[in-house]
C-alpha cells in the first residue's frame, strides 16, 4: 500500500511556489483539492487505486465555513475519481473511525463500479 498526504507540497516545490501559500489556498478550496492526494497515489507505479482523506476532527480548529466534524474523502483510479464531503460532529476518536471506514467503503463502491 502507498499512502499520500493531505497537501500538494511535492507539486508546490516542483512549481517553485511556497508551501504556505499552497496550504492557505487549498484550505479555502478543500472540495477541489481533496481528490489530489488520491489521484497522485493512484498514479504511483504499481498502484491501482488511491485514497485521500482530509478533515477537521477537533476538538478545535474548525471555522464557520469548515466546522469540526467535516471530512473530505476521495478515491481515484483508472483515470477517474470520486469525492465526498461528509459531516459528523462527534468525539475525535469516533470521528476518525467513521472517516476511515467511509473512505474504505467509498473505495469498495468505486471498485465495484469499475
Amino acid at each position: 500500500m502507498v499512502f499520500g498526504g493531505c497537501r500538494n507540497l511535492v507539486d508546490v516545490h516542483s512549481a517553485g511556489k511556497s508551501p504556505q501559500s499552497a496550504l492557505d489556498r487549498s484550505a479555502t478550496n478543500v472540495s477541489k483539492t481533496s481528490p489530489c492526494p488520491a489521484i497522485r497515489v493512484a498514479s504511483t507505479p504499481r498502484t491501482t487505486y488511491g485514497v485521500g482523506i482530509t478533515g477537521i476532527a477537533g476538538p478545535s480548529g474548525g471555522s464557520e465555513a469548515k466546522p469540526v466534524g467535516t471530512v473530505h474523502i476521495a478515491v481515484a483510479g483508472a483515470g477517474r475519481h470520486e469525492h465526498r464531503k461528509l459531516f459528523w460532529p462527534m468525539e475525535r476518536t469516533l470521528f476518525k473511525r467513521f472517516a476511515t471506514q467511509s473512505a474504505l467503503d467509498l473505495l469498495r463502491l468505486f471498485v465495484l463500479r469499475s
